[in-house]
Order: structure tokens, then C-alpha cells, then sequence
């Protein structure tokens, strides 16, 4: 396309208001590779995720730097600039020991971090544990145990912190059968070297052997959301997500697909903030066997807000594996996604008040196999994904990636929508610039300009 049409396709463009209904999804590659500073083969580090104000908390199940598959846990400053981030501490338990998984599970907030250890065999192979640090010390705290625990419990699978209230999942507790599961919430308002109270222990009444219920869970606006995704009510595997009020316990809605089907694992992921509760259900196959879906809902109400799925679709891509809320935003973890390699994964950020997508985030260095979005937490305008077998410091070592302020649109990247982006967008797309595949389809057309407009309509 000449110069002059192209001025002219987006001058009309943007009078007749078009748009663009396309598949697609502007990529957008990251600002920042976190990496340990002693990684090693094996550690996976970004296993699991959780990112609070410039406190990010990377799990490393694998790490051994005390006993085999002990596990450690990597706390990053990023008030402080630097290459790979600002490493505070990597934090270990105390009585450590090995085939712990110590850092499986990680929540984060103002003054406290909580790390879950789903194989410790304090009270029995496999009981689990958790515990508490400060994150501006690193200093270890309290270590919960479940009062009633036993062997194959798996407590510390899935952790949350609000407040004073820290949740502990246990998704192989036997309350309702086997592996029907349970959550624990204890009340951390004391000093956490003290005793830590527990609270409650939930475990639903109309749970079943299997459910895995509190395999997932998230804490936010007062409310404890907890997932089961093998719960069987609308056929074998089809999930449910029970939301009760933090404080008390006390059940607020248990949700569903409204398209729910057997194998879809609803449940798999949970978040909830501003308003909204995102599901994941990797195993939905709108897109193909395993594609993946995302529900979201209102958080007050339970009701239904919308459906979203993977803009390029595909086989066993498991769209929601992980999934984040922050700022109106949705994220969603694609850890099988084959854009730079089979399973080297991605990630997409959603308007949650519209669904649009806002962009499809993959780092400028993937490859296969390294499950780029296995886990992924945001804050204000920043996303963290977790890639578990990022090989820049081994095999399987991991690593995460930043991504800030990702407004596609803004092409100068001056932080405003306006006509030097419209010029931008000109300049680059004239030179058949990758960055100007708007909608991800591999090819520099007139649809890039059509997505390109959607998007400047849309603003950030």
C-alpha cells in the first residue's frame, strides 16, 4: 500500500469509526527478565507467582540449594532499577528438608509473605505446611500447620493473604471424601513470630471425593474465592468456584459455566479484584481439545459477566491456566501457547469491562518448552509472568518477565494516545515492521491497520 492510500485508509478509518473484529492480538514483549542470581538447573523458579506494590515473590519448588527439591523463594525489590531486578532475599525454610516444595504456592502483601510447602511430612508423607516472612527483612515467622492434618493433605498447594486473614489450601483433604479438599484461614493480625490463630476450616457441605477443592484460591475485597476443579455437578471434571465472605466463612454464591461441560476444570485458577471474579477452565475445547477459556463474574452479585477465549485458539494451549486481575485489567496465563516453540507459552491482557483484548504479551527470547505464563500476578499497571523452564540459567531453571504500562496503541511509547502515534504507527508499518502485526496473523495487511484503529479508538 503507497503512502498516500495508507493516509487515507486511516484518516477514514477513524471518521467512519471502524472496527475490527479480528482474532488477533498486538504482541508485546517484555520490559524486564527477572533471573536469580544463583539459578540452577532444575530450581523452576516462576512455579508460582504473587506481586504486591515493588515486592515481587517468585517460587522455586525445584531449588536445591539445601536438600533436594527443598525448595527456596526469590524476593525482588523493583523500586530499585537494575539488568535482572533487585534481589533482596531468597528466602528457605528453616527445617527444610527435601522433596518440600517450598515455594509451590505464593501470596504477598504489605508486610507479610506467605509461602506454601504442599510435600512437607511434618504431620505425616505429604501433609503440607506454610509459612510467614517479613519481606523487608526476610526474616521467617510463623509456620502454619493444619490442626487435623494428616498424610496426602498437600496443605500449602494454594496460599492468599487480605489483611489479617491468610488462606492455606489443601486440596488432598479427606473431610468429603478422598482428595475432596479444604482450605484453612488463620487470622496473622498478631505478630507473625507469635501464634497464629486458625480461624475456620472449610470444607463444603456438598463436597465430594476428588473435588480438589482449594487447589486454587485468591483473597481480595473481603472475599475468599476457592476453586474446585474437579468437582463433578456438571459432569465428571466440570468444576465449580465457591466464594465466601473472608471474615467469616460464610458462603456468599458457588459458580458454574453457563456452558459447563465435563473436563472443562473450571476452577483451575482463580482471581478476584475490582468488582470482578476471573475463573480459568483449561480444559474447555471451544477453541479445540483443551483451548482453554476464562469466565468472569461480578463479585458481589455471582452473576455471569462474560466468556473469554484465546484470540488464536488451538489445541491443548490451556487459555487460563493462570489468571491475574488488576487496574480493569484481565490476564490470563497460556503456558502451551506455541508461538516461539511447542509449549513455549504466552499471556494476554483483557479489557474486563468489555472483554477487548488489550495485548498478547511473549517474551523477545522464548523457546520451546519453557511454559512462558505457568503463572502470572499483576499490580497497578504491572504484569509479571512466571516461565518455570526458562533456560538462561539452566535447564528448567525459570525466570519472569515484566511487562509495564502495555497500552498497544501508544506507539511512541510517550505514555499518550494522540497523532504521533497515528505517525508512529506510519513509519513502522512502511517497513513491514513486525511490531505492526496488530493482529498477530504472521502477515503486514491492511488488517493491521484495522486492528491498529481499534485500538487507538479504544485509548488505555
Amino acid at each position: 500500500m503507497s503512502f498516500g492510500r495508507l493516509i487515507g485508509a486511516l484518516s477514514l478509518a477513524l471518521a467512519v469509526g471502524v472496527t475490527h473484529s479480528g482474532a488477533g492480538a498486538q504482541v508485546v514483549s517484555h520490559d524486564l527478565e527477572v533471573l536469580a542470581a544463583d539459578g540452577a538447573p532444575g530450581d523452576q523458579m516462576g512455579y508460582a507467582t504473587a506481586l504486591s506494590g515493588d515486592w515481587l515473590v517468585l517460587g522455586a519448588p525445584g531449588n536445591d540449594d539445601l536438600f533436594t527439591d527443598a525448595g527456596s523463594v526469590y524476593v525482588f525489590d523493583l523500586s530499585i532499577d537494575s539488568p535482572f531486578g533487585t534481589q533482596k532475599h531468597e528466602l528457605h525454610a528453616r527445617d527444610a528438608d527435601a522433596g518440600d516444595n517450598f515455594g509451590v504456592s505464593v501470596a504477598v502483601q504489605t508486610g507479610l509473605i506467605v509461602v506454601g510447602a504442599n510435600t512437607n511430612d511434618d504431620l505425616g508423607l505429604d501433609s503440607g505446611a506454610a509459612y510467614l516472612f517479613d519481606p523487608v527483612s526476610g526474616t521467617q515467622g510463623l509456620k502454619l500447620l493444619a490442626p487435623d492434618g494428616v498424610a496426602g493433605d498437600l496443605f500449602g498447594s494454594s496460599v492468599g493473604v487480605e489483611g489479617i486473614f491468610v488462606a492455606v489450601g489443601a486440596h488432598g483433604d479427606d473431610d468429603r471424601g478422598s482428595a475432596s479438599g479444604a482450605v484453612y484461614v488463620y487470622d496473622a493480625s498478631i505478630d507473625i513470630f507469635d501464634n497464629g490463630a486458625l480461624e475456620y476450616k472449610l470444607a463444603p457441605a456438598d463436597g465430594n471425593a476428588g473435588d480438589f477443592f482449594g487447589y486454587a484460591l485468591a483473597m481480595g475485597e473481603g472475599l475468599l474465592v476457592v476453586g474446585a476443579y474437579s468437582d463433578d455437578d456438571l459432569g465428571a471434571d466440570s468444576g465449580s468456584v465457591y466464594v465466601y465472605d473472608a471474615p467469616t466463612g460464610v458462603l456468599q454464591h458457588k459458580l458454574h459455566a453457563v456452558d459447563g461441560a465435563a473436563g472443562d476444570q473450571f476452577g483451575f485458577s482463580v482471581a478476584v479484584g475490582g468488582g470482578v471474579i476471573a475463573v480459568g477452565a483449561p480444559g474447555d475445547d471451544d477453541g479445540g481439545a483443551q483451548s482453554g477459556s476464562v469466565y468472569l463474574f461480578d463479585s458481589v452479585t455471582g452473576l455471569p459477566i462474560r466468556k473469554l477465549v484465546s484470540p488464536s485458539g488451538g489445541f491443548n494451549q490451556q487459555f487460563g491456566f493462570d489468571v491475574a486481575l488488576s487496574g480493569g485489567l484481565v490476564g490470563v496465563g497460556v503456558p502451551f501457547d506455541d508461538d516461539n516453540g511447542v509449549f513455549s507459552g504466552s499471556a494476554f491482557l483483557f479489557e474486563a469491562g468489555s472483554g477487548a483484548v488489550r495485548a498478547k504479551l511473549l517474551p523477545s527470547d522464548g523457546g520451546t518448552s519453557e511454559q512462558f505464563g505457568y503463572s502470572l500476578a499483576m499490580h497497578a499497571d504491572t504484569v509479571a509472568v512466571g516461565t518455570r523452564y526458562d533456560i538462561d540459567r539452566g535447564a528448567l531453571a525459570g525466570a519472569a518477565y515484566l511487562f509495564e504500562d502495555v497500552c498497544p496503541a501508544d506507539v511512541n511509547g510517550d505514555g499518550v494516545i494522540d497523532n504521533g502515534d497515528l505517525s508512529a504507527f506510519i513509519a513502522i508499518f512502511l517497513t513491514q515492521s513486525p511490531a505492526t502485526d496488530f493482529n498477530n496473523d504472521g502477515v503486514i495487511d491492511n488488517g493491521d491497520i484495522a486492528a491498529f484503529i481499534t485500538a487507538f479508538l479504544a485509548g488505555c
